[in-house]
């Protein structure tokens, strides 16, 4: 690890997080331009929730579908009287008391359910919440018991639709339970300039992952989430425009989300910050960084920034505990990496161009560099483990060795990379694109799975997801504004149009809380 890593730091510190007409600067697999665009997510299956968030204001108010709550004996809105709790809400025969002392959706986001009860069940080991749209329910909320009374918060539901859930305690094999309770999300408040995404089937009979995906216009200032249908789940518009990259914290506590700041301005290197219930936003400067970012270890970032000597780009680590970038640590500077000019030297003074990063489960981390037309693995002290691409600096020889531009990129395996080429606007087909990597022999060469529509193609950005099951996801995200899920023969199995069109680099989560291992290779045979 990094010799000076505070590793007292905890994980939960980490919490992870767009649509203007304005002209916003782009980021080109071949140049630099000024230009329109926005973006979005698909997304599916169970929602869930997180428990232990902050309290916002009052929303959407539910109630018990046998005892008037609210206004409403199905919870369905009336007047939103919190003179109704709080409110024994046990059901009949259980070994415990259970009240109600909260009940409501986040005045932000009106699909975010908020509550909170207190139990006479001191033994209590564990709880969760049950809720679905009927009284089978099918999502399951885990509750924060720690909490100065019991909290969770119900995520993955939809706009202006009822929810029934009840509440279960559980201490050795013993249940207490709830009764059957409702809860009324909001309607999309009128004028809010973002909506669901547009689904199409494909022809491929595989079926479509189960999960959610996170993203941000790119031209705006939404961050979204929506379920497998394109429905919105979450959203929130923030403080900060030209979306490029979204990412949910491996807590789940907390979206993240930054700007392109594609010239790398010093002033506009900035990551927001927001709270999953939507109850606060925090906006992290970070001098001259830009593109993408990645959670690191022990409650960090990792994110890119122009270099402090030279006219490349760096990958440095940020602690989320530290109020400004004053004391982040150089991992490492790509401008040694290269003993010659790359081949895209158009883009302005740039010696590197570095667009995507990720840290990995070894504990090193991953860049593309659109000027060489590379990626390098580096090792968890910076060191450069290998290069593919970037001509005669190529650890590996063969045709995976050679392409023209990249951008967003998944290392399935040590000897496996996804990525998405650009290719040039002349060529107008994107591709994603899958190597092998033979260490022994030092050589690259394509792997059988290939991606590409002819006419379709994203000169900014773009990114690939493989995801549970096997399926690849394929991000157009500037031009296009689509969502791409193929199967392994690259079959078309549905394809998203995002709310507000382009988009920046987006995020697959199977469910919004629970964290992913780190680069996992999904279970593909």
């Amino acid at each position: 690890m990094l010799a000076s890593m505070r590793f007292g730091s905890l994980l939960t510190a980490l919490g992870l997080g767009v649509l203007s007409s304005l002209a916003v600067p782009g980021c080109l697999g071949d140049a630099e331009h000024t230009g329109p665009s926005a973006g979005g997510a698909l997304g599916g299956g169970g929602g869930v929730a997180v428990a232990g968030a902050s309290p916002v204001a009052p929303g959407g108010y539910g109630g018990d579908a046998s005892v008037p709550m609210g206004g409403s004996q199905t919870g369905t809105g009336g007047a939103k009287d919190p003179s109704a709790l709080p409110l024994v809400v046990t059901a009949a025969g259980q070994p415990c008391s259970i009240t109600l002392t909260r009940a409501e959706t986040s005045s932000r986001i009106g699909t975010v359910g908020l509550i909170e009860f207190q139990s006479t069940w001191r033994s209590a080991e564990a709880a969760t919440i049950e809720f679905g749209r009927h009284t089978t329910y099918g999502m399951t909320a885990p509750v924060d018991l720690a909490a100065q009374g019991a909290k969770a918060v119900l995520l993955g539901m939809i706009n202006g639709a009822t929810y029934h859930y009840r509440i279960v305690l559980r201490s050795g094999g013993t249940t207490c339970k709830s009764r059957d309770l409702t809860l009324v999300t909001e309607a999309m408040p009128t004028g809010t300039s973002i909506g669901p995404g547009i689904v199409s089937a494909g022809s491929s009979v595989a079926p479509a992952a189960s999960g959610y995906i996170i993203g941000g216009n790119y031209n705006g200032s939404w961050v979204f989430i929506l379920n497998r249908a394109g429905e919105l789940v979450w959203y929130f518009e923030t403080s900060i425009t030209n979306i490029s990259s979204v990412r949910l914290a491996p807590d789940a506590r907390h979206v993240y989300a930054r700007t392109l700041n594609v010239g790398r301005s010093p002033l506009n290197g900035r990551i927001v910050k927001i709270a999953i219930d939507g109850s606060s936003e925090e906006v992290i400067s970070l001098t001259s960084s830009h593109h993408d970012f990645a959670f690191g270890p022990d409650g960090s970032i990792v994110y890119l920034r122009k270099s402090l000597g030279n006219d490349c780009d760096s990958v440095f680590l940020h602690w989320l505990e530290d109020e400004d970038d004053s004391e982040d640590e150089l991992i490492a500077d790509l401008d040694p990496v290269f003993t010659v000019d790359g081949t895209n030297m158009m883009l302005g003074n740039e010696t590197c161009h570095a667009n995507s990063v990720h840290y990995q489960a070894d504990g090193g981390y991953t860049v593309s560099d659109l000027v060489h037309n590379a990626y390098v693995k580096l090792d968890e002290l910076g060191g450069v483990e290998w290069i593919l691409g970037g001509g005669v600096d190529s650890t590996f020889a063969g045709d995976g060795a050679l392409w023209a531009r990249q951008h967003g990129h998944q290392l399935l395996a040590p000897d496996r990379l996804l990525f998405f080429n650009n290719q040039t606007a002349k060529e107008k087909r994107s591709r994603a694109l899958e190597v092998t990597l033979d260490f022994v022999a030092g050589a690259a060469t394509y792997a059988p799975f290939e991606y590409s529509v002819e006419g379709l193609s994203s000169q900014v950005l773009g990114d690939v997801r493989r995801l549970p099951g096997g399926n690849t996801l394929v991000t157009y995200s500037v031009g296009a504004g689509l969502l791409h899920e193929v199967d392994p023969y690259g079959t078309l199995v549905r394809q998203v149009d995002l709310p507000g069109g382009p988009c920046g680099y987006t995020d697959f989560r199977e469910s919004l809380y629970a964290a992913p291992e780190p680069n996992a290779e999904p279970d593909a045979e």
